[in-house]
């Protein structure tokens, strides 16, 4: 699998270089910059799969340095918040970071953060293109090209939707907060099983809801595909009716 490139912004030098070697350690691949400036400078020249930022630096803070990724660069963000800044990090949660974590923190909680908000971002961005490929495949009409394009689709996104390890199952705590080993697990799950549910919303529609043509298009049986259908909730009926 392609190592996972995290930004890290910190006007600390200790910080950025403890942070770099922590990630390092943790299977990532990590680049330091100690103001927001620089930082989107290199997120408009590379892709980066994560964003780890403070929120109190000089010039450019934390919340001001979102502010300017939002609109123009889809990267999970994760602020780093002391206890006096819990407002900010709400604040920043708002207007759609990831999550905060708050110093001092676990290391075990922080690669867990990462590397969950990383790998979100990758199946996002895998979901864009397999769409973006989708609507071409419907204009051509081809259903095997849609078989060539979704069968390994199927196979990898399988994986995460029914076979997901138990350890990364999110568990509560009594203030009904996710635990630290299992943060972020919950919303990568959902984002997987949406973007499932769109490809296979989409092959119904595109045979005319024959479950028998879906399947073969999807490379899967059509019992396999009426228990996803049932598991992802999906009306067949329903998505028939509101055909484009």
């Amino acid at each position: 699998m392609t190592q996972h490139r995290i930004m890290i912004v910190d006007d600390d030098r200790e910080m950025r270089t403890s942070l770099s070697h922590l990630l390092e350690s943790g299977g990532f691949e990590a680049e330091a910059f100690s103001q927001g400036a620089e930082a989107l400078v290199a997120l408009a020249e590379r892709e980066f799969d994560a964003v780890l930022s403070d929120v109190r630096m000089p010039g450019m803070d934390g919340l001001e340095f979102q502010q300017e990724m939002k609109g123009r660069f889809d990267v999970p963000f994760v602020l780093m918040s002391a206890h006096g800044d819990i407002d900010m990090a709400v604040a920043a949660i708002q207007e759609g970071a990831y999550t905060f974590l708050e110093k001092p923190f676990d290391p075990r909680r922080l690669l867990t953060i990462i590397g969950n908000a990383a790998e979100l971002h990758r199946l996002t961005k895998q979901a864009e293109l397999v769409n973006r490929r989708l609507s071409e495949l419907q204009d051509a009409g081809s259903a095997a090209l849609v078989r060539s394009s979704l069968s390994g689709l199927n196979e990898r996104i399988d994986g995460w939707l029914f076979d997901t390890p138990a350890n990364i199952q999110p568990t509560f705590d009594a203030n009904d907060k996710q635990s630290n080993d299992t943060e972020g697990a919950l919303p990568l799950r959902h984002a997987v099983a949406a973007f499932e549910k769109r490809v296979i919303a989409r092959v119904l529609k595109q045979q005319d809801g024959r479950m028998d043509d879906a399947a073969a298009a999807l490379g899967i049986g059509r019992r396999t595909l009426n228990e996803k259908i049932v598991k992802l909730g999906l009306d067949k009926d329903e998505l028939l009716d509101n055909r484009e």
